[in-house]
């Protein structure tokens, strides 16, 4: 299965997932600089959300950002907020058990084709589609 946008935020909640409620410098409505963590390659990639993927226990990291300077969540009725993390901002996640690519960019909007070559690149790559 491939997921785009809350479709990506839905299986990664699926497969053991969870969202951060709120993280900033990413509902920008254009592009910022994402790295391919297999090619060590940086990508544009579209950023329309201000929810971002929290990776499960058997979820691969696929494509990270380095935008976001909080990131909040709610735990036991409280807002938790967090300015610093070990790892960069989750753009896409994998899940070999449920076999689920979890795609937070938009590669169909207009001007995207950055975003859509790295889609199917990852489609193929990991779910053999092509």
């Amino acid at each position: 299965m491939a997921g785009i946008c809350r479709g990506a935020q839905f299986l990664n909640v699926m497969s053991g997932g969870s969202l951060w409620q709120d993280v900033d410098n990413h509902a920008i409505y254009g592009v910022h600089a994402a790295l391919d963590l297999a090619t060590e390659r940086m990508v544009d990639v579209t950023s329309t959300h201000h929810q971002m993927m929290r990776v499960g226990v058997n979820g691969e990291v696929l494509v990270e950002a380095y935008e976001a300077s909080y990131y909040d969540h709610m735990k036991h009725g409280k807002v938790e907020q967090f300015t610093e993390l070990a790892a960069g901002d989750v753009e896409v996640v994998y899940y070999g058990a449920t076999n689920c690519l979890c795609f937070q960019p938009h590669p169909e909007l207009h001007g995207a084709e950055s975003t859509r070559t790295l889609y199917f690149e990852l489609l193929q790559r990991h779910l053999g589609l092509s």
